[in-house]
């Protein structure tokens, strides 16, 4: 069986890690923080502190998530629901062209490492890691809401 996009992108950022001899700080923001976090579980000697940005403690949580429900939900097209996303994500106040959002989710949808699909939206185990973590988050997020930050001090 061929290996899917996302755990291509994962390998190849491990192997990228791999040739760093001492323990390294992360930081990521989103998908590249749930990388950041699977890493970090997989490697845990190789990883000095983990910080997140708009992780949910269902790492999972994304917006392609968001997106793949949507589509499973409404039968509108995919660009239909790439503008619902745009108005959900940025707002009707952007400066930026709507359409150029649009572009840009959909690039982000067809080449960013997204563990979800039409066919099923993933899960992946809650819960953190043995290295220092920090999770941040804002009280504006429209994906990651300030309640599921909070899961990470209770989870």
């Amino acid at each position: 069986m061929k290996p899917v996009r996302s755990q291509m992108r994962f390998i190849c950022y491990i192997t990228i890690l791999e040739q760093i001899n001492q323990p390294i700080h992360l930081i990521g923001h989103g998908i590249s923080g749930v990388i950041g976090l699977l890493y970090a579980r997989l490697y845990p000697k190789k990883v000095r502190s983990l910080t997140l940005l708009a992780v949910a403690e269902q790492p999972a949580m994304t917006w392609q998530t968001h997106y793949y429900v949507q589509r499973h939900l409404m039968s509108c097209s995919r660009q239909q629901v790439l503008a619902f996303m745009v108005r959900s994500l940025f707002g009707s106040d952007t400066p930026y062209p709507a359409k150029d959002l649009v572009r840009a989710l959909d690039r982000d949808l067809a080449k960013a490492p997204c563990l979800h699909s039409l066919f099923r939206v993933a899960d992946l185990p809650k819960g953190g890691i043995l290295s220092p973590l920090m999770v941040c988050g804002s009280q504006t997020d429209s994906v990651v809401h300030p309640p599921a930050l909070l899961e990470w001090k209770t989870g």
